[in-house]
């Protein structure tokens, strides 16, 4: 979803933050997609529409954070923790998009 995007809302700069919030020209109509942590869930909300829950009840977010760089893109951080065998088995995550111009 962020690959597409033509204009980064939140964050505003590079402090990082945990909600990304950008505009995308989805069927050449520009539109709002809010990012967040709820709880342990990591969300999507496009426009108008409610939250949707990214995540498997069975796999919990933490530690979300996105920052813009100076190079028009977002670097995004998170861990995904789940359990096996009634043990936590987490694993952190990072990830640069940048935006078409």
């Amino acid at each position: 979803a962020v690959a597409g995007a033509t204009v980064i809302i939140t964050p505003a700069d590079a402090t990082p933050t945990n909600n990304l919030i950008l505009t995308k020209n989805i069927g050449g109509v520009p539109t709002q997609l809010t990012f967040s942590l709820s709880g342990s869930n990591l969300t999507l909300e496009r426009g108008s529409s409610g939250a949707v829950i990214l995540n498997s009840i069975s796999v919990t977010v933490d530690a979300v954070s996105f920052k813009q760089d100076p190079a028009d893109s977002v670097t995004t951080n998170f861990t995904l923790t789940t359990f096996q065998g009634g043990n936590p088995a987490s694993q952190s995550f990072s990830t640069i998009k940048y935006l078409r111009k």
